[in-house]
């Protein structure tokens, strides 16, 4: 038996679903199973020319580019006129039937949701340190998604919330450098963005954990670099160089003591902890540019914006004789001779007698005769960062277990007293 010319193939979103007929045709019912697919599911179109026949052929075309294009087999009709294409999707669109034998007809239009697929995902560029960041790819499906979609990656260490960054698709492969700002098990979350054709989907496949370690001068460069960048990231000044010498002991002395543990040179393992869980906060969250002395922790604090940027660790008056309240810096020396008989490094006077200077000795407590005593390489960067006029907000910080020990306070004379200012001030 011959089909009629006015017979043509139809398709449709669901099983059962009735399409109205085209023009001098009478379609069948047809079906998409599923008409919403992830990346890489097959998918079935089936659908029946009417009137009845077998060995009819029938295409399946998506509209690709502007273009009908087929996709899949040729399909034959069985005796029942049924026939059945199957093929995996690469892009969500539309879709028709055409029948390639008899009325050369095609079906009206059907469509189909594609989302994409995170195939794999894995960190590159070796182990992960803290601090250091490391490299994660995520591999998607369909390989027609779309170049240069911004994707967004979300990130955690232990179940908090550790900010995000975002990445681009690039021939299939979303890749993007992760910050690794502490220790713990860091998770992640791909976030592909609804776009045209294609579905919005997360993907948290990729998860990895850093552990900290002890570090110290014998340490590896990785590890002593991985320290450096985590005391930077919390503010703490740093020197020049990339070892671990006495100068980065001093840094880690400053972290201790702002963080309230025992003062020493030494980064214990359980120190990464706290540098990933916790931050110092200022006591003064004005815009402007100023200087926190804090006596009970002995740390000076450069602070613009309310933020840390700069903490060192500091001595100040033996006695407590240090003069706690809001000062300014008056003046400022290269070189100026103290009472005792020595020059004070780059010394800043912020109230009388009493001045922030370098000096060879700078212990991990409260030992000079009134002034804050900063080690001699730092010193010269602070007195550059710190113009005359710049705040300085000196205190005892509350709930300290400090005392404050040395000589009797009426003995205890600040280094500048009876200096002839007007000889030594470099700026005023």
């Amino acid at each position: 038996m011959r089909i009629a010319r006015s017979t043509f193939v139809a398709v449709a979103l669901f099983a059962a679903l009735a399409l109205p007929a085209a023009a001098s045709a009478t379609p069948s019912l047809t079906a998409i199973t599923p008409a919403k697919v992830i990346a890489g599911q097959p998918i079935t179109a089936t659908g029946t020319v009417m009137p009845v026949a077998a060995g009819e052929q029938v295409k399946l075309e998506e509209l690709i580019g502007g273009a009908w294009t087929q996709i899949g087999a040729t399909a034959t009709t069985d005796a029942a006129g049924t026939w059945s294409v199957g093929f995996n999707p690469q892009r969500s669109g539309a879709l028709r039937a055409t029948q390639l034998t008899s009325t050369l007809g095609s079906s009206a239009e059907g469509a189909i949701i594609v989302l994409p697929k995170v195939m794999s995902a894995k960190l590159v560029g070796g182990t992960p340190y803290p601090f250091l960041g490391t490299i994660g790819t995520w591999k998607i499906a369909p390989a027609a998604y779309p170049n240069g979609t911004v994707v967004k990656i979300e990130l955690s260490i232990d179940r908090r919330s550790a900010g995000f960054v975002r990445g681009r698709v690039k021939n299939g492969v979303v890749t993007a450098k992760l910050p690794t700002n502490g220790v713990g098990r860091f998770r992640t979350k791909l976030i592909l963005p609804n776009i045209p054709d294609y579905g919005s989907i997360t993907s948290t496949a990729l998860a990895f954990t850093i552990k900290g370690r002890a570090v110290s001068s014998g340490s590896s460069r990785q590890w002593i670099k991985s320290l450096r960048a985590g005391l930077k990231f919390r503010a703490i000044f740093l020197p020049g160089g990339s070892g671990y010498d006495s100068r980065l002991g001093e840094s880690v002395i400053a972290f201790h003591k702002a963080y309230g543990k025992p003062r020493t040179t030494s980064f214990n393992a359980s120190d990464w902890k706290v540098l990933t869980t916790r931050r110092v906060a200022a006591r003064d969250t004005s815009a402007a540019l100023h200087i926190e002395i804090d006596k009970s922790r002995q740390i000076l604090m450069q602070v613009k914006n309310g933020v840390p940027i700069m903490i060192i660790h500091i001595s100040s008056g033996a006695t407590g004789n240090t003069p706690v309240g809001r000062h300014k810096i008056q003046w400022k020396g290269l070189y100026v001779p103290s009472l005792y008989g020595s020059l004070l490094y780059r010394s800043m006077a912020f109230q009388g007698a009493y001045a922030i200077h370098g000096y060879p000795s700078v212990p991990t407590s409260a030992a000079s005769h009134g002034c804050v005593r900063v080690p001699m390489w730092i010193a010269d960067t602070l007195y550059k960062r710190t113009p005359v006029g710049t705040p300085v907000f000196v205190y005892q910080g509350p709930g300290s277990s400090m005392v404050s020990i040395g000589r009797d306070q009426g003995t205890d004379i600040p280094e500048l007293a009876g200096v002839d200012v007007s000889r030594w001030v470099s700026e005023s």
